[in-house]
Protein backbone atom coordinates (compact mmCIF):
# COMPACT_ATOMS: atom_id res chain seq x y z
CA UNK A 1 0.00 0.00 0.00
CA UNK A 2 2.93 2.36 0.51
CA UNK A 3 3.86 2.00 -3.17
CA UNK A 4 0.32 2.96 -4.21
CA UNK A 5 0.46 6.10 -2.05
CA UNK A 6 3.80 7.11 -3.54
CA UNK A 7 2.49 6.55 -7.07
CA UNK A 8 -0.66 8.60 -6.34
CA UNK A 9 1.42 11.37 -4.78
CA UNK A 10 3.76 11.38 -7.83
CA UNK A 11 0.74 11.61 -10.18
CA UNK A 12 -0.70 14.55 -8.19
CA UNK A 13 2.69 16.27 -8.15
CA UNK A 14 3.03 15.73 -11.91
CA UNK A 15 -0.49 17.02 -12.49
CA UNK A 16 0.16 20.07 -10.30
CA UNK A 17 3.41 20.75 -12.14
CA UNK A 18 1.66 20.44 -15.51
CA UNK A 19 -1.09 22.86 -14.45
CA UNK A 20 1.48 25.29 -13.06
CA UNK A 21 3.45 25.22 -16.33
CA UNK A 22 0.29 25.68 -18.35
CA UNK A 23 -0.76 28.65 -16.25
CA UNK A 24 2.73 30.13 -16.41
CA UNK A 25 2.69 29.82 -20.21
CA UNK A 26 -0.69 31.52 -20.45
CA UNK A 27 0.26 34.40 -18.17
CA UNK A 28 3.66 34.91 -19.84
CA UNK A 29 2.35 34.55 -23.38
CA UNK A 30 0.65 37.92 -23.31
CA UNK A 31 3.55 39.62 -21.56
CA UNK A 32 1.15 40.96 -18.94
CA UNK A 33 -0.03 43.64 -21.36
CA UNK A 34 -3.25 41.93 -22.33
CA UNK A 35 -1.99 41.67 -25.91
CA UNK A 36 -2.88 38.43 -27.70
CA UNK A 37 -0.04 35.98 -28.22
CA UNK A 38 1.61 36.04 -31.65
CA UNK A 39 0.04 33.84 -34.29
CA UNK A 40 1.83 31.37 -36.48
CA UNK A 41 0.59 33.08 -39.64
CA UNK A 42 3.39 35.21 -41.13
CA UNK A 43 2.53 38.73 -42.18
CA UNK A 44 2.78 39.56 -45.86
CA UNK A 45 6.12 41.13 -46.67
CA UNK A 46 5.80 44.55 -48.28
CA UNK A 47 7.03 44.99 -51.82
CA UNK A 48 10.55 46.47 -51.91
CA UNK A 49 9.18 49.44 -53.82
CA UNK A 50 5.89 49.72 -51.95
CA UNK A 51 5.25 53.28 -50.94
CA UNK A 52 7.74 54.76 -53.40
CA UNK A 53 6.27 57.52 -55.53
CA UNK A 54 6.25 56.72 -59.23
CA UNK A 55 5.74 60.20 -60.61
CA UNK A 56 7.99 63.12 -61.29
CA UNK A 57 11.37 61.40 -60.93
CA UNK A 58 12.95 59.39 -63.75
CA UNK A 59 15.39 57.85 -61.24
CA UNK A 60 12.51 56.17 -59.44
CA UNK A 61 11.32 54.74 -62.75
CA UNK A 62 14.80 53.31 -63.39
CA UNK A 63 14.81 51.72 -59.93
CA UNK A 64 11.35 50.27 -60.48
CA UNK A 65 12.35 48.89 -63.89
CA UNK A 66 15.41 47.15 -62.43
CA UNK A 67 13.27 45.78 -59.60
CA UNK A 68 10.75 44.44 -62.13
CA UNK A 69 13.59 42.80 -64.07
CA UNK A 70 15.06 41.33 -60.87
CA UNK A 71 11.65 39.92 -59.88
CA UNK A 72 10.91 38.96 -63.50
CA UNK A 73 7.57 40.74 -63.18
CA UNK A 74 6.36 41.28 -66.75
CA UNK A 75 3.27 43.30 -65.86
CA UNK A 76 5.24 45.68 -63.69
CA UNK A 77 7.93 46.09 -66.34
CA UNK A 78 5.29 46.80 -69.01
CA UNK A 79 3.80 49.54 -66.83
CA UNK A 80 7.10 51.46 -67.07
CA UNK A 81 7.45 51.24 -70.85
CA UNK A 82 5.70 53.72 -73.12
CA UNK A 83 3.77 51.92 -75.83
CA UNK A 84 2.96 48.27 -76.24
CA UNK A 85 5.42 45.54 -75.33
CA UNK A 86 4.77 41.91 -76.16
CA UNK A 87 4.98 39.29 -73.44
CA UNK A 88 7.16 37.15 -75.70
CA UNK A 89 9.69 40.00 -75.91
CA UNK A 90 9.73 40.30 -72.13
CA UNK A 91 10.07 36.52 -71.70
CA UNK A 92 13.04 36.52 -74.08
CA UNK A 93 14.61 39.38 -72.11
CA UNK A 94 14.12 37.60 -68.78
CA UNK A 95 15.60 34.37 -70.18
CA UNK A 96 18.92 36.12 -70.87
CA UNK A 97 19.88 36.60 -67.23
CA UNK A 98 19.28 35.34 -63.72
CA UNK A 99 19.89 38.45 -61.61
CA UNK A 100 20.37 42.16 -62.15
CA UNK A 101 21.47 44.85 -59.71
CA UNK A 102 21.46 48.59 -60.35
CA UNK A 103 24.94 49.79 -59.41
CA UNK A 104 24.87 53.43 -60.59
CA UNK A 105 22.57 55.74 -62.48
CA UNK A 106 23.46 59.21 -63.68
CA UNK A 107 20.53 61.56 -63.46
CA UNK A 108 20.83 64.78 -65.43
CA UNK A 109 19.33 67.96 -64.07
CA UNK A 110 15.84 68.37 -65.45
CA UNK A 111 14.76 71.69 -66.87
CA UNK A 112 11.29 73.04 -66.21
CA UNK A 113 8.87 71.44 -68.69
CA UNK A 114 11.39 68.84 -69.90
CA UNK A 115 9.59 65.67 -70.96
CA UNK A 116 12.44 63.55 -72.35
CA UNK A 117 15.64 62.39 -70.67
CA UNK A 118 18.45 59.89 -71.20
CA UNK A 119 19.87 58.13 -68.15
CA UNK A 120 23.12 56.17 -68.08
CA UNK A 121 22.88 53.10 -65.87
CA UNK A 122 25.55 50.73 -64.63
CA UNK A 123 24.17 47.23 -64.04
CA UNK A 124 25.63 44.09 -62.52
CA UNK A 125 24.21 41.13 -64.40
CA UNK A 126 24.48 37.46 -63.48
CA UNK A 127 24.09 34.93 -66.25
CA UNK A 128 25.45 31.48 -66.90
CA UNK A 129 27.26 31.42 -63.55
CA UNK A 130 29.26 34.59 -64.21
CA UNK A 131 28.86 38.24 -63.22
CA UNK A 132 29.29 41.11 -65.65
CA UNK A 133 29.13 44.88 -65.24
CA UNK A 134 27.45 46.58 -68.18
CA UNK A 135 26.63 50.17 -69.08
CA UNK A 136 23.36 51.08 -70.74
CA UNK A 137 21.63 54.31 -71.75
CA UNK A 138 17.89 54.32 -71.23
CA UNK A 139 15.65 56.97 -72.81
CA UNK A 140 12.56 58.03 -70.89
CA UNK A 141 9.55 60.21 -71.66
CA UNK A 142 7.20 61.89 -69.25
CA UNK A 143 3.63 60.67 -69.66
CA UNK A 144 0.51 62.79 -69.33
CA UNK A 145 -0.04 61.12 -65.95
CA UNK A 146 3.31 62.42 -64.63
CA UNK A 147 5.03 59.03 -64.76
CA UNK A 148 8.38 58.67 -66.50
CA UNK A 149 8.46 55.66 -68.82
CA UNK A 150 11.11 54.05 -70.98
CA UNK A 151 10.71 54.65 -74.70
CA UNK A 152 11.40 50.97 -75.39
CA UNK A 153 11.89 47.70 -73.55
CA UNK A 154 15.11 48.12 -71.55
CA UNK A 155 18.08 45.85 -71.96
CA UNK A 156 18.37 44.90 -68.31
CA UNK A 157 20.18 41.64 -69.04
Amino acid sequence: MGADRRAARARRAGLALGVALLLAGVSCGGGGSGAPPPTATPAAAPSPTAGLPVTGDPGITVSNVVQACREKDADRLRSFVAGDVGLSDIAALFARGSEVVLKVQSLPDLAEGQDEVSIDVQLEIRRDGSTEDVARTWDLVLGDDGVWRLTELPDCY
